[in-house]
Protein backbone atom coordinates (compact mmCIF):
# COMPACT_ATOMS: atom_id res chain seq x y z
CA UNK A 1 0.00 0.00 0.00
CA UNK A 2 0.99 3.06 -1.10
CA UNK A 3 2.31 5.78 1.85
CA UNK A 4 0.46 8.63 2.35
CA UNK A 5 0.48 11.83 5.30
CA UNK A 6 -2.65 11.90 7.19
CA UNK A 7 -3.77 14.13 5.50
CA UNK A 8 -3.73 12.82 1.96
CA UNK A 9 -5.96 10.26 3.18
CA UNK A 10 -8.71 12.17 4.87
CA UNK A 11 -8.71 13.92 1.24
CA UNK A 12 -9.23 10.80 -0.69
CA UNK A 13 -11.74 9.71 1.74
CA UNK A 14 -13.74 12.69 2.22
CA UNK A 15 -16.40 12.10 0.24
CA UNK A 16 -17.40 8.82 1.44
CA UNK A 17 -19.65 7.86 4.66
CA UNK A 18 -18.22 7.11 7.95
CA UNK A 19 -18.88 3.49 7.33
CA UNK A 20 -17.62 2.19 4.51
CA UNK A 21 -18.59 -1.59 2.91
CA UNK A 22 -15.41 -2.95 0.80
CA UNK A 23 -16.49 -1.46 -2.21
CA UNK A 24 -16.26 1.54 -1.09
CA UNK A 25 -12.50 0.71 0.63
CA UNK A 26 -11.77 -0.89 -2.82
CA UNK A 27 -13.10 2.41 -4.56
CA UNK A 28 -10.99 4.67 -2.52
CA UNK A 29 -7.60 2.46 -2.62
CA UNK A 30 -7.90 1.80 -6.40
CA UNK A 31 -7.98 -1.96 -5.54
CA UNK A 32 -10.24 -5.15 -6.27
CA UNK A 33 -12.90 -5.84 -3.87
CA UNK A 34 -10.88 -9.39 -3.41
CA UNK A 35 -7.45 -7.47 -1.83
CA UNK A 36 -9.87 -5.52 0.13
CA UNK A 37 -10.88 -8.69 2.06
CA UNK A 38 -7.12 -10.16 1.61
CA UNK A 39 -6.51 -7.19 4.01
CA UNK A 40 -8.99 -7.55 6.20
CA UNK A 41 -8.18 -11.59 6.69
CA UNK A 42 -4.51 -10.26 7.20
CA UNK A 43 -5.91 -8.08 10.12
CA UNK A 44 -4.70 -4.88 8.84
CA UNK A 45 -8.05 -3.31 9.22
CA UNK A 46 -10.75 -3.79 11.61
CA UNK A 47 -14.35 -3.95 10.71
CA UNK A 48 -17.45 -4.98 12.06
CA UNK A 49 -19.86 -7.33 10.46
CA UNK A 50 -23.69 -6.50 9.52
CA UNK A 51 -24.97 -10.24 8.49
CA UNK A 52 -22.35 -11.22 6.08
CA UNK A 53 -21.32 -7.40 5.15
CA UNK A 54 -18.39 -6.19 6.35
CA UNK A 55 -18.59 -2.93 7.75
CA UNK A 56 -15.40 -0.81 8.08
CA UNK A 57 -14.76 2.81 10.11
CA UNK A 58 -13.45 5.65 8.11
CA UNK A 59 -11.19 6.46 10.40
CA UNK A 60 -9.38 3.20 10.58
CA UNK A 61 -9.19 3.02 6.78
CA UNK A 62 -7.56 6.48 6.80
CA UNK A 63 -5.27 5.07 9.77
CA UNK A 64 -3.97 2.18 7.78
CA UNK A 65 -3.40 4.83 4.72
CA UNK A 66 -1.29 6.57 6.77
CA UNK A 67 0.45 4.25 8.77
Amino acid sequence: MKKMTRKQAERLAKNYPDALDVGDVAAILKYNPKTVLKIIAAGKLSVIMIGRKYIIAKEDLIELMSE
